[in-house]
């Protein structure tokens, strides 16, 4: 199951979206694609992966230049 958060950055509205693996989506509002593959189920809240990738965002937006990631689950085509 998915899970959903809104992250207030300086560039705007960030929608993340994480799954029992790590983050799977990160679209800013109104972006092409905006959400398309958010599950119909996702449910907003948290989530360790959220969490993570709330802090890394803070201290990315902060000026810093965070040496680690938060886990992340990618998924696509071997094209993509």
């Amino acid at each position: 199951m998915q899970t959903t958060c809104h992250y207030q950055s300086p560039l705007g509205d960030i929608l993340l979206v994480s799954d029992e693996q790590g983050v799977c989506g990160l679209w800013f509002e109104d972006g092409r694609y905006y959400a398309d593959t958010v599950e119909d189920d996702a449910q907003a809240g948290t989530s360790p992966a959220l969490d993570q990738a709330r802090r890394w965002l803070d201290e990315y937006f902060a000026g810093q230049a965070p040496t680690w990631l938060p886990p992340l689950h990618v998924q696509g085509t071997p094209f993509q």
